[in-house]
């Protein structure tokens, strides 16, 4: 990796880092689904700063190129990033089906009265 493309990396994931706590710190996001990006921009400092990160694990796993490494690493883990929010929606759809047979009951009962 060039030392140009390595700056950009850090600078951007720098960038990134400082947008996410200023959306924490105003309150627009929950700090539970930052957690995930937080944890990604490490990650990405950490490859800017140690890009031989990449030549170890491509060895380690025995992938071809290094860039085959790094687009399977970030399918994988954002294969995990949607298989999380599918879960976190299916709940939510659960617990909306539950309080809308809720507040029906209750409307219900209280028609009767």
């Amino acid at each position: 990796m060039s030392n140009l493309a390595r700056i950009l990396l850090f600078l951007i994931s720098i960038g990134a880092f400082y947008f996410s706590m200023r959306k924490i710190r105003k309150f627009q996001v929950q700090i539970d689904n930052m957690v995930y990006w937080i944890f990604f921009i490490f990650g990405l400092i950490a490859i800017s700063i140690f890009p031989n990160i990449i030549f170890f694990f491509a060895r380690l796993f025995q992938i071809a190129t290094p860039s085959s490494f790094v687009f399977i690493s970030m399918i994988f883990f954002l294969m995990l990033k949607v298989f999380n929010l599918s879960l976190q929606l299916s709940r939510l759809q659960y617990q909306m089906q539950q309080l809308t047979q809720i507040i029906a009951l209750k409307e219900q009962s209280d028609a009767q009265k």
